[in-house]
């Protein structure tokens, strides 16, 4: 296959959309895999480091880090073999990563973080590592690590480690020079600086002062989002580089404007003003993406709301104003609506952009109101109404025009138009996000109305059912290079607090994260890859994705809309507390919501705490007052307030406002908050063909519902286990990957998913008396396979005959379709038409012939592939597999269902290229009745893995007896030193001998050699072809002129029917000799017109002629079952592929 490998974050996105099925397979710990895990799980990517280091290090699960800043070297401790680790930060969200395990009857933790130490007067970031090796037996044990020689040793503890004690052996390193190029310190110097808990010290009372600075969440019911916050916080400021705010470390390790944008408005929302005025100093208009500019006054007006800076904003003002200004300028989309952009990685006319200019009009007339700039102030507000006015319009123009019930992600075409038509690709909720204008846009006192704010709730409607069944809830999706799901998934949930229905979805979408798609401790890829049950991290995750880790404009963004969902202040001063706050966290069991230290406008800080019975909720204020109302306003109040002790009740919308000075109300409800816990499923243990489960209880429980299938997410089995907390399910296959969650069901309400757990069924006890037998060749150039000749008993092809988009599959017409094919994953394949596999046949349906076809189908994605399933007795078959990867890795698994013989498994792999193989596979079974399973499955977020062609056969076939021949032609004209091929087709397609002989009965004129026809001189001749099995013969007439064979090309079309015949595939022949001095790429086209001239389909094929060589191209259209006035052009261009040709025609058109 050719594609193209780009690097760039805005040019991957757009290659991989167009090449990729979107990605698969994840989960829960399984087999312990004996390798180190920075090999084993590359990608699984943590940090640590110190405030504005340049390179921090790249920490992995089993305890190493990879140090770069010129060194580019990855130490080990050499203690961990593929135990199963429990990886979290120090003291819930410290910057000291921690990786725990057992071994040898002893538990070992290593843990590494960073400190800053200055040494002969320069700055460094000296990494500090300690493993901890402790014996709870009652017998002395030895067990000690093998560090790298890189790793200086701080300390020389005893080997032999005593029952019920603990010993550490303390090392360190220098890692990072804050982007210096002076000399590293000597070992020496490092050691004489202090011990590992001297600098441990150090570390944690510096990073705990930062924390401190900023809002503080005291208490929730759920508490990992407040470890979750705190250590997005320090990765930022780790992942920063000096004061520029960098978005990760292994990936996107420079300034991205919006991403920097949304960064720093996350850091003023939570009172981070430390480096405010640097920040702002350095902070991008545009470096990639257009919006940027357009949103470039909104950190600047939170800077100013939070902290009432007028002079420090007032020097930047022309910045500020030079920037906005571009919203007016760039409004040349259709009907004044921003310009074509590419601010989703795919270029259009996209909504985000609009709301994103609606956004930066309100965040600038706020500082031109506050710096007294007013007639900028009445710029920005008159333009901001005429754009409303547009966006509104247009929006519903299209909603109008295509039937639409959603806001679509572009202001001129539905979802299924453009990348969104993928359910998993989280940009069809982009403007609810980087658009920011449905909820900060209402923070800053925006007019809104129109179909753009009355849809929001139809909108999360509409995405979320398009992923039920595809995703697990309160997942949005990701992106091609992690299609699971992604770093923005909680902040996906912001405009949701502008609605009603998903208002908590933000806080959902977090614990989403937390509970199912970190690959470090709270740390997550920009796009996440699909779980995979066969991992050693002992909580639910995923192996990896695309972009960074932590990725920290993503991280903000669930940071910004936890604090939002909790509390928020409006310009107005008025501030909005618990609008996102879920019913479950008030229940009488739950644990308080307290928040301290918020920052609001003019330098003051508040707080609060809500305490629940479940029928009574109160809120008691602390800290500042704002300078206008408190408007409590909890989702579950909604129409179920009885009353309120004080400020003003509106039961329709579940607000109590409170007038300024008012410090505390205790509402009574209607009725009381429930939430239905959800169990928690404890262990999933496989067999061949059976799956035994245990979960925890939940209280009063009705019973509980066991869903599972073969992805995370997707779950289209269900098993009602009554009461039991236990289960074991029968009936699944062998050697396949189940995913598996519990819900509970209680007064007719079903609980949130339980987490799931993953296993790989194994195949059946081994018993002797099979047979198979796997070898695989790797052609380098391309591989001529006649599919009629090899495939006696069974053949099947797959990509059609040319590109048809819709016969993806030929098979041979009485082979009882003995090969079946099914797609693995979720991928949906795509047809390509450059194999280097070509394919011929002459018994096919629904393409009865093909001639040098070089189609075939990719799939893309972690997880995504093939699988072939063929009968196996005790009589031996040999079946062959066509298939390559391109900038891949695919793993082909074998086996025989009664587990007769031995698994057979290859690999194949290449970066940057294909590599084809194809895969010979003898095998027979120990008894009748079996089958043999070959599944083909991509083991990289990268590239694609090819299914062409497999043919099956067997030794002790009987004679198929030739009944009959045809020729493909009955007249051919051939000029004087012309050459042309007749084909024979020897009937039926399985007979064993299809040998044919030729003979001209006027060799003078024509002469045949194996059915090739070559004019000598005037006359006409009369060429018989004769099968050597039954003697059956056809003749073909042939004429010769007397005009010579010019130079150029001689083109023959002809078509398998004489008039298009509805619902049956048309194939046009067209054979092309190419009678030049040099090769000729030749492109050939077939289109399908209806009766007004459109064109409705089309297929091409492409073939490199070499000099004096004649080559067959067949294209095929399926045609329509109605037949109206339809036609089909058949062109022959100068070109490789649609978009390689200069359109020059080389014959004339042939219609039909």
């Amino acid at each position: 296959m050719v594609a193209h490998a780009v690097n760039s974050k805005v040019s991957a996105m757009i290659v991989l959309l167009l090449l990729i099925g979107y990605l698969t397979p994840v989960g829960a710990p399984l087999k312990a895999q004996a390798a180190p895990g920075y090999q084993q799980y590359p990608d699984m990517n943590g940090v640590f480091g110190w405030d504005g280091d340049k390179d921090a290090p790249i920490a992995y699960i089993d305890g190493s880090f990879k140090i770069r800043d010129g060194k580019n070297i990855t130490v080990t401790f050499g203690i961990h073999d593929g135990e199963p680790v429990k990886w979290y930060n120090d003291e819930s969200y410290l910057p000291n990563l921690v990786s725990e395990f057992e071994k040898n009857d002893l538990s070992v933790k290593i843990m590494n973080f960073g400190d800053k130490v200055t040494l002969n007067g320069k700055d460094y970031v000296i990494a500090y590592s300690r493993v901890s090796i402790t014996n709870p037996t009652s017998e002395n044990k030895e067990l000690s690590p093998t560090p790298s020689p890189q790793l200086i040793t701080l300390n020389s503890p005893n080997k032999q480690v005593k029952p019920k004690e603990t010993v550490h052996y303390d090392y360190a390193i220098a890692v990072d020079r804050f982007g210096h190029k002076y000399d590293w310190p000597s070992n020496e110097d490092i050691k004489n600086a202090g011990s590992w808990d001297d600098h441990y010290a150090h570390m944690k009372d510096y990073w705990e002062k930062r924390v401190s600075a900023i809002a503080q969440i005291e208490s929730l019911p759920d508490p990992r989002l407040i470890d979750a916050y705190k250590a997005g916080f320090i990765y930022t400021h780790i992942i920063k580089d000096g004061y520029e705010l960098h978005v990760g470390e292994n990936g996107y390790d420079e300034m991205w404007d919006h991403d920097t944008i949304g960064i720093l408005s996350t850091l003023f929302t939570i009172g981070d003003f430390t480096d405010a005025q640097q920040f702002l100093s350095t902070l991008p208009a545009q470096l990639q993406y257009d919006d940027a500019k357009w949103k470039y006054s909104w950190p600047w007006a939170l800077y100013l709301v939070r902290t009432g800076d007028k002079e420090f904003v007032k020097k930047n003002f022309s910045e500020i104003k030079k920037n906005t200004h571009f919203i007016e300028s760039d409004r040349t989309g259709p009907d004044g609506i921003m310009k074509e952009t590419m601010a989703i990685d795919s270029r259009g006319y996209w909504t985000i952009d609009n709301w994103a200019g609606l956004m930066g009009l309100l965040s600038y007339k706020y500082i031109c109101e506050q710096l007294g700039e007013k007639a900028e102030e009445k710029w920005a507000e008159d333009l901001y109404d005429d754009f409303l006015d547009t966006v509104n319009k247009k929006l519903s123009e299209t909603i109008v025009k295509y039937d639409l019930d959603y806001i679509p992600i572009s202001m001129v075409e539905p979802n299924d138009a453009n990348r969104a038509r993928e359910p998993r690709d989280g940009n069809w909720a982009s403007m609810f996000l980087f658009g920011r204008w449905a909820w900060d846009g209402y923070l800053f006192g925006g007019k809104q109305e129109g179909i753009m704010l009355d849809w929001i709730d139809k909108t999360y409607d509409y995405g979320f059912s398009r992923l039920k069944g595809l995703l697990p809830p309160h997942n949005f999706g990701g992106y091609p290079h992690g299609i699971f799901s992604s770093s923005y998934n909680a902040g996906y949930g912001s405009a949701g607090l502008r609605g009603e229905k998903y208002r908590s979805e933000g806080i959902k979408a977090y614990q989403f994260m937390i509970d199912q798609t970190m690959s470090a401790p709270y740390s997550w890829w920009e796009g996440i890859s699909y779980p995979d049950p066969n991992q050693i991290w002992d909580i639910p995750h995923t192996p990896g994705g695309g972009g960074s880790s932590p990725h920290m404009w993503g991280q903000s963004t669930a940071t910004k809309v936890l604090f939002d969902s909790l509390i928020a202040e409006k310009i107005d001063g008025n501030v909005i507390i618990g609008r996102g706050v879920p019913e479950e966290w008030l229940v009488h069991s739950a644990a308080p919501i307290e928040i301290s230290n918020y920052p609001i406008s003019d330098k003051r800080r508040m707080g609060y705490k809500i305490e629940s019975t479940g029928k009574e909720v109160t809120l008691t204020l602390t800290g500042d007052s704002p300078s206008g109302e408190v408007w409590f306003n909890l989702p579950f109040f909604k129409n179920n307030i009885e009353s309120a002790n004080a400020g003003t009740v509106d039961n329709d919308a579940g607000l109590i406002t409170l007038p300024s000075g008012t410090t505390s109300v205790t509402v009574k409800l209607k009725k009381a908050a429930q939430s239905i816990q959800a169990p928690k499923l404890t262990k999933a243990e496989a067999s061949a063909n059976t799956a035994n489960l245990e979960w925890t209880s939940v209280d009063q429980a009705d019973g509980y519902t066991v869903k599972y299938g073969t992805r995370p997410g997707e779950y289209p089995h269900e098993i009602d286990a009554k009461t039991a907390t236990t289960i074991t399910v029968d009936g699944l296959e062998p050697m396949q990957d189940y995913y598996f969650i519990v819900t509970a069901r209680k007064a007719g309400k079903e609980s949130e998913y339980s987490n799931f757990l993953g296993i790989r069924t194994d195949l059946p006890l081994p018993v002797e008396g099979g047979l198979l037998d796997g070898s695989q060749q790797s052609p380098s150039g391309q591989l001529s396979v006649n599919l009629t000749e090899e495939g006696k008993l069974d053949w099947i092809h797959a990509g059609g005959i040319g590109i048809n988009n819709e016969i993806r599959f030929n098979r041979k017409s009485n082979g009882n379709e003995q090969i079946k094919y099914s797609v693995k994953g979720s991928s949906s394949a795509s047809a390509f038409g450059d194999s280097r596999v070509v394919t011929s046949w002459t018994d096919g349906v629904p393409g009865e012939k093909a001639v040098n076809n070089t189609t075939g189908l990719f799939y893309s994605g972690i997880g995504n592939g093939w699988q072939l399933v063929v009968p196996a007795g005790t009589t031996e078959k040999t079946l062959k597999i066509y298939t390559s990867v391109w900038n891949s890795k695919a793993k082909l698994e074998a086996y025989l269902s009664d587990n007769s013989a031995v698994l057979y498994s290859d690999v194949n792999e290449r970066a940057g290229d294909s590599s084809y193989k194809v895969y010979t596979l003898k095998f027979k079974a120990k008894s009748e009745g079996q089958t043999l399973t070959v599944k083909n499955i991509s083991q990289s977020a990268n590239g694609n893995v090819t299914f062409i062609a497999a043919t099956l056969s067997g030794a002790s076939d009987q004679e198929v007896k030739v009944t009959g021949i045809r020729l493909s032609d009955q007249e051919v004209t051939l000029k004087k030193g012309e050459s042309y091929q007749v084909q024979a087709y020897v009937q039926p397609a399985e007979a064993t001998n299809k040998e044919v002989t030729w003979q001209s009965d006027n060799p003078q004129v024509v002469t045949v050699t194996n059915g090739v026809l070559e004019g000598k001189t005037s006359g006409s001749a009369l060429v018989t072809a004769t099968t050597k099995d039954g003697g059956f013969s056809e003749r073909v007439r042939v004429t010769v002129t007397d005009e010579e064979q010019q130079e150029g090309l001689t083109i023959h079309t002809s078509f398998n029917m004489d008039a298009l015949e509805g619902g049956k595939l048309l194939a046009a022949e067209v054979k092309i000799k190419n009678g030049l001095q040099h090769p000729e790429q030749v492109l050939v086209i077939a289109a399908l017109y209806d009766g007004n001239g459109k064109m409705v389909s089309i297929s091409y094929v492409s073939r490199n002629i070499a000099a004096g060589e004649t080559d067959t191209l067949i294209p095929g259209i399926k045609l329509p079952q109605q037949i109206n006035n339809h036609k089909v052009k058949v062109m022959v261009w100068d070109g490789k592929n649609m978009n390689a040709t200069k359109m020059q025609p080389l014959a004339d058109v042939a219609i039909k």
